[in-house]
């Protein structure tokens, strides 16, 4: 305790390596769950998936099949609900026509792919290629690692963002009680700050990390009020009787 008591006196910076850190860590955990859930789910993609294959694209339009009419619904609920349907159509046939606005799905046209969702429609382009049960799985595992690649960049960002805006706020909060207090004398604003870095990161993956293993979710309003209700403790059980 007295080495970390030192560091939050007279340590250098803000803490922002710890949240740096936490930020990681916490990226690191969730891109390994998300791995191991398409893992999970690779089987079943593959087995929908080769209702529809051997597929041939050649100048942005399929030439293979010609003529076709195939749809697979999943059931994403488990539960018979038409609102859980999640289907899968393959349709190039000439009159063949764009989806609903309230069906979810992926459809297969002859010169576009739609993404269907209950808010929007998405078109997406063909690129010219031969896709077959042999090489359609190392296709989708590319397809998922350059997706996933982009997706941990981005949470790596917002947790050390939203981890840094937390710090903030710690800080901000325990400056107005300590000026209340008249009790300021008690920290500055630099040590308060690696104090609340610190605490704010190791909640953050403490918390996470149950959260993982109990599968449950803790909201971050609370996630914050743990780290401010420890940094509160620590100021004034150690700072203050160290100042007496």
């Amino acid at each position: 305790m007295e080495k970390f008591i030192l560091y939050i006196k007279q340590g250098k910076g803000i803490g922002a390596l710890f949240l740096l850190a936490a930020a990681v860590l916490i990226t690191m955990m969730l891109a390994i769950s998300l791995r191991n859930s398409y893992s999970e789910v690779k089987p079943e993609i593959m087995l929908v998936a080769n209702e529809f294959l051997p597929l041939t694209v050649k100048d942005g339009q399929v030439v293979q099949p010609v003529d076709t009419y195939k749809k697979v619904d999943i059931d994403l609920g488990q539960q018979g609900k038409p609102e859980d349907l999640f289907s899968v159509v393959l349709d190039t046939r000439t009159d063949a026509k764009a989806p609903a606005m309230n069906e979810l799905g992926i459809f297969i046209t002859k010169d576009v792919v739609y993404l269907s969702s209950p808010n929007q429609i998405k078109r997406i382009q063909f690129q010219d290629g031969e896709f077959t049960k042999e090489n359609f799985p190392e296709i989708v595992d590319n397809a998922v690692g350059a997706v996933s690649a982009i997706v941990v960049l981005v949470l790596l960002i917002f947790f050390f963002v939203t981890y840094l805006v937390k710090t903030g706020f710690v800080v901000l909060f325990m400056s107005l009680i300590l000026k209340i207090l008249k009790k300021k004398e008690l920290i500055s604003t630099s040590s308060l700050m690696r104090l609340s870095a610190v605490t704010v990161a190791g909640v953050e993956f403490l918390v996470f990390a149950l959260d993982l293993i109990l599968d449950s979710a803790t909201l971050g309003i609370v996630r914050f009020g743990i780290a401010f209700v420890l940094v509160l403790v620590f100021v004034f059980k150690f700072l203050l009787n160290e100042n007496k």
